[in-house]
């Protein structure tokens, strides 16, 4: 696996909520394994010094898939950082990373909790 970095951008944005800041990193990713490459966007949102790394892959444009930390899901940030990658970053669906990293939950971005249909196969 290989990784391709790119140009760094940094943006603070005051949150929706009024507090606290929300600073976030962007970084392009290039991800080659021996049968498939990953393209896109790695963003690391920082709220109350909480680091989030999300991806946003090319082929799956409007979803943000959460990566880490891996209890992100169950952090109080968890409702802030939904709301910022939904109003900032127009994402329209948003999944979580479970504990192993091998299956993704999605967040039902209206209601801010899990949805019930279960998780998806990274």
């Amino acid at each position: 696996m290989s990784l391709n970095r790119a140009i760094t951008a940094t943006v603070m944005v005051p949150s929706t909520t009024g507090s606290p800041m929300i600073s976030h990193c962007k970084e392009r990713f290039a991800e080659v394994t021996s049968d498939v490459t990953y393209r896109g966007f790695n963003f690391f949102i920082t709220i109350d010094e909480v680091v989030f790394t999300v991806r946003h892959y090319d082929d799956l444009p409007g979803v943000s898939t959460i990566i880490s930390p891996k209890t992100a899901g169950q952090l109080p940030q968890a409702s802030l950082l939904v709301d910022y990658l939904v109003s900032a970053l127009g994402c329209r669906r948003i999944l979580f990373s479970d504990e192993s990293g091998d299956t993704y939950r999605e967040v039902d971005a209206g209601r801010l909790d899990f949805t019930t249909s279960g998780s998806c196969a990274a």
